[in-house]
């Protein structure tokens, strides 16, 4: 039974996956929740273009939230804001940052609302309700990061969001692990766990630029990357490449266009404007005077980099004499779309670069092994609950923490963790936090939507159209796809035509509704027989006796 004293912490998205993070914080019945991410699909599975959690469960305490804290502006931690405000009227506290992209997205999704939207400044406490809140600045690959200190209840906690203290500037990890070690007493610490599997710090964004740099002075012809858009210096850093070697810059992708704009905004004016040509003009550029930066890093099917790769982008494709830099994690569960995208531009002729084959094309903005051991040691929390990764990784961060003789506990999704005095246990309670898929124009595609693209993907669809006009002598069409070969569909779909026929002019005096499910049923039964298939059939009849 929860004492006064309790917290809840109900995790939406981030445990068991990577991407879509997002939890809530509960205390004498107030609700604060942080981050709101989505994730994307590696492929573009039924017209699926993002998923994020349901907000199902905290839409129906809209009254009780408090709040809405961002950790940063990267896509898995704030990308489902918009959705998560169409369902509960929370002020958003973030960065400056993350702060312009949320209003961005807001005018793209709904330019009709006004979110309230405060800053966050590093060690400023402020109060949501009866949580009090402290920003600690954390280094990471993107600007304006923050972890949260949270206080309710006499508890405290401490989710560090994403994290990398090999980021900080050389010489400033031992101030942030300092830092950290200040924040004193910890009750629990919520710690990323994507670098676990990591075992030393992934290096700098300046030796990132230095190896962009030489390739893009090496390579004979166009260059193209793809990149993390909100990763700010690495986009900056591709600027002044460019500038170097003498390239033009084309944006290709709607990610990469938001966060140059934000670099211009907020970091380097018009520095480079006269660097940047549109899409249109590739052509217009000697082919060893242009690099092209794309969206897209996982070979996602609509993306930028994802069209390239399939020869479908539009604008321009890869030819003999290319380069193309993946300068991007492979995000588990997406490895085999990349490769495979690999192995098309390889074909094209393209040389292409990634952290495989160069490792120094990308550095991660996560905290390796021994950067989260070093969090964990810095702030001796009385307990860990690891998020932000697969159940492996979870498992990892638990299996580091019992390292220190810390105990933990791992939970997934929907499963409620119970911070009380004896330190945090998993509750019999499951709250529903499925998945929501949204289309490329930010539609629902509901279950019976899915379901039926998956049949039509996998079975294939007929529909027969029939023409009641005259007892005895009907007319009827005969439309199919995916579900005969090109070479026999006509003479197939000829023959079910007559089938069709044949069985309209022995029917009698059959009510509509009845003779069209006798229709699907002998029209299913028939290609069971002579095809072996089972498409999905539809049936419409037109005339008055269809009536």
């Amino acid at each position: 039974m929860n004492t006064a004293g309790d917290i809840r912490i109900i995790p939406l998205g981030g445990l068991g996956e990577i991407g879509m993070n997002g939890l809530l914080v509960e205390h004498a019945g107030r609700l604060l929740a942080v981050d709101c991410g989505v994730m994307f699909p590696a492929e573009p599975r039924l017209g699926v273009d993002l998923i994020h959690s349901s907000f199902q469960w905290p839409a129906s305490r809209a009254a009780d939230v408090d709040a809405l804290l961002i950790t940063h502006g990267h896509e898995d931690h704030m990308g489902a804001v918009p959705f998560f405000l169409d369902e509960i009227d929370a002020p958003v506290f973030a960065g400056d940052i993350p702060s312009d992209l949320i209003r961005r997205r807001l005018s793209e999704y709904r330019p009709d609302r006004q979110p309230v939207i405060h800053g966050l400044q590093d060690g400023v406490p402020f109060r949501a309700g009866g949580f009090r809140i402290e920003p600690v600045a954390m280094p990471h690959s993107a600007p304006d990061n923050f972890g949260f200190l949270i206080e309710a209840g006499g508890r405290r906690i401490f989710i560090t969001g994403d994290f990398k203290l090999d980021a900080c500037r050389p010489g400033a990890a031992e101030g942030m692990q300092q830092r950290l070690s200040a924040l004193r007493p910890i009750d629990l610490l919520m710690t990323d766990s994507t670098g676990v599997f990591e075992e030393a710090p992934a290096g700098d964004e300046a030796s990132v630029e230095a190896s962009l740099g030489h390739i893009c002075t090496q390579a004979p012809g166009r260059v193209f990357v793809t990149l993390f858009a909100s990763n700010l210096r690495r986009m900056e850093g591709l600027a002044r490449i460019a500038r170097r070697t003498g390239r033009r810059i084309v944006l290709s992708g709607r990610s990469v266009h938001t966060h140059f704009s934000l670099l211009r905004d907020k970091r380097c004016g018009d520095a480079f404007d006269d660097l940047l040509v549109g899409e249109d003009r590739i052509d217009d550029i000697p082919d060893d005077g242009l690099l092209v930066i794309l969206s897209g890093t996982q070979a996602e099917g609509r993306s930028a980099f994802g069209r390239l790769a399939a020869g479908t982008h539009g604008k321009f494709g890869v030819r003999r004499g290319d380069t193309v830099v993946l300068s991007s994690r492979f995000i588990p569960g997406n490895e085999l779309t990349i490769r495979q995208a690999v192995n098309r531009l390889l074909s094209d002729g393209a040389a292409v670069f990634h952290p495989d084959n160069r490792p120094g094309v990308h550095v991660s903005g996560h905290g390796s092994r021994g950067e989260i051991r070093a969090v964990m040691e810095s702030l001796a929390p009385a307990a860990v609950l690891p998020v932000h990764g697969t159940v492996e990784h979870l498992q990892a961060v638990a299996a580091l923490a019992a390292e220190l003789e810390i105990p933990s506990v791992v939970a997934r999704d929907g499963q409620v963790v119970v911070l009380c005095d004896g330190g945090p246990v998993l509750s019999d309670d499951v709250i529903d936090c499925g998945a929501v898929y949204r289309d490329q124009s930010l539609q629902v595609l509901d279950g019976t939507v899915r379901r039926e693209r998956m049949r039509l993907s996998c079975r294939g669809f007929v529909h027969v159209t029939a023409l009641l006009t005259r007892p005895g002598d009907p007319l009827a069409d005969v439309t199919s796809g995916g579900v005969f070969c090109e070479e026999s569909r006509v003479a197939e779909e000829q023959a079910l035509r007559h089938r069709v026929m044949e069985l309209l002019a022995t029917n009698g005096e059959e009510p509509g509704k009845i003779l069209e499910e006798r229709l699907i049923l002998e029209v299913k039964r028939m290609l069971r027989q002579d095809v072996e298939r089972r498409p999905l059939v539809t049936v419409r009849l037109m005339g008055n006796e269809a009536d």
